[in-house]
């Protein structure tokens, strides 16, 4: 599954509110020019996501990092990594499924 192929909550946020949607874009865009690489900003998001327990969050999130080039193991090791920190049993499991769905 490519990222592209999945819906995307900003579309939604455009159809509401345009302007919202664009500030949403511009503030990411800025977050994009900062020190962090992007890499490393989708895996600070998917952990994120993956606490909260927002699949489709998860799904974009991931699907983004594998088409970076980040291995499916490595997806899923960033959400074993919150396993007993934030993050239950349930949703590492749920966040491996996830994360695999979108691998397939």
């Amino acid at each position: 599954m490519k990222s592209t192929d999945m819906p995307h909550p900003i579309g939604r946020i455009a159809n509401a509110d345009p302007a919202t949607a664009q500030g949403f874009k511009n503030l990411r865009a800025a977050l994009n020019e900062g020190p962090i690489d992007y890499r490393t900003g989708e895996l600070i998001l998917l952990s994120g996501f993956i606490t909260l327990g927002y699949e489709e969050a998860v799904k974009i999130h991931a699907c983004r990092l594998i088409e970076d080039g980040m291995s499916v193991e490595s997806v899923r090791q960033c959400a074993l990594f919150l396993l007993g920190a934030c993050a239950t049993m349930v949703q590492v499991s749920n966040a491996i499924k996830w994360i695999d769905e979108v691998a397939a």
